[in-house]
């Protein structure tokens, strides 16, 4: 439960929406380089369902330039890259409420 609660505070500082993240089911490592320093970076997503959409930000880190709701179909006709690159093949099974267990690597 401890990762969960972290996936829980941060999306209350980053949102202000106040949810229990449900069903692991993503796993991604991420190996790259950020200001000359190499940084392996290891994740997991959980899903969560939101019933009030507002998104009232507590506390976002200084790159977020803003927030907003995304279609399924808008992902997949989208230019903007994503993470993971395979989001919106991935999340076509989370909305209909297929989750893979065990969770799955969605790689970068």
């Amino acid at each position: 439960m401890k990762l969960e609660g972290a996936a829980e505070r941060e999306l209350y500082e980053e949102t202000g929406l106040r949810l229990r993240v449900n069903q692991w089911v993503w796993t991604r490592r991420h190996i790259f380089e950020w200001q000359g320093r190499q940084m392996d970076q290891y994740e997991r997503f959980f899903v969560a369902r939101v019933d009030e959409p507002e998104i009232k930000s507590v506390s976002a880190d200084g790159y977020v330039v803003g927030h907003r709701w995304w279609e399924l179909r808008e992902i997949e006709q989208s230019n903007d890259e994503f993470a993971p690159r395979r989001i919106g093949v991935l999340l076509a099974s989370l909305i209909r409420g297929e989750y893979p267990d065990p969770p799955i690597d969605c790689g970068v």
